[in-house]
């Protein structure tokens, strides 16, 4: 994988060896629905001067703006699956990055886990028609079919794909984030019962940071799956309202470090 030295300006220290690989900052961490000071999932992840994209359940453009970067800063977006948790910031991404201004701009390349994908496509380019547009969308937006095994490699970044039950109609996945010797893993949703279908092959090297969902079953889970080989730092992300307590239990119990994430959140790793 190529090297990121010359691309890398966010710093912890002055030396090179003191250099974090990867920024990961919290654009919605809810489950479900939004919640008092909590917007649906959405996480940017930043590997030097390379940005990418876990989710669109909030209004993407909004969360860049804020921080002051382009729409065309981003290389690539990931969606573990189609719930409008997950998605509901899809349709104004698609349709700000279409505009006639950026035609000038490479487009981000979406990768989207449903099959077949042309019936998504078919929606965004509606949506793009009912906003008033009146011409196709650039023939070079690049959208990718999610299929379990690596599904994005630019040199920088290296992303696999890993198959949960979330849903019996919607394909869903995990994903493992590699740069620079670094591996993140992000959950995306599981089903009630995840200890049976997790990837524990993923486990056979360290994980540098795991950020696992926690709307569907209560937080000790982790307890288990962790159980012999522990990451080196756990965020509790796409928090259920009602889950709350179960994780604060397992604050207090957890043998490794353990965070909940919170909107504007920033992780380095």
């Amino acid at each position: 994988m190529a090297s990121i030295k010359n691309l890398c300006y966010n710093k912890v220290k002055t030396k090179w060896k003191d250099v974090f690989i990867m920024r990961i900052t919290f654009f919605g961490t809810s489950s479900g629905s939004p919640a008092p000071n909590m917007r649906c999932s959405c996480t940017l992840v930043e590997v030097g001067d390379k940005k990418y994209i876990i989710d669109a359940g909030t209004l993407i453009i909004e969360q860049l703006a804020t921080r002051n970067i382009k729409i065309t800063d981003i290389s690539a977006l990931f969606i573990t699956h189609m719930h409008r948790d997950h998605t509901d910031g899809l349709p104004s991404f698609y349709l700000r990055m279409t505009h006639k201004r950026f035609d000038e701009f490479p487009v981000p390349e979406i990768l989207l886990p449903q099959q077949p994908m042309e019936p998504i496509i078919d929606i965004l380019n509606a949506w793009r028609s009912c906003n008033g547009a009146v011409r196709p969308a650039r023939e070079d937006v690049k959208f990718t079919q999610v299929m379990p095994g690596v599904v994005y490699d630019d040199g920088i970044l290296k992303v696999t794909a890993l198959p949960t039950k979330h849903s019996a109609i919607l394909n869903s996945y995990s994903y493992l984030l590699e740069a620079e010797g670094k591996r993140v893993f992000f959950s995306g949703d599981f089903s009630s019962k995840p200890i049976g279908e997790f990837h524990y092959e993923i486990l056979e090297e360290p994980l540098d940071l795991a950020v696992c969902e926690l709307g569907h079953f209560t937080a000790d889970t982790y307890g288990v799956i962790f159980k012999d080989h522990p990451p080196k730092q756990l965020i509790i992300n796409h928090i259920s309202q009602r889950k709350f307590a179960s994780a604060y239990e397992f604050l207090e119990v957890c043998e490794f470090p353990t965070l909940l994430a919170h909107d504007g959140m920033v992780i380095d790793v």
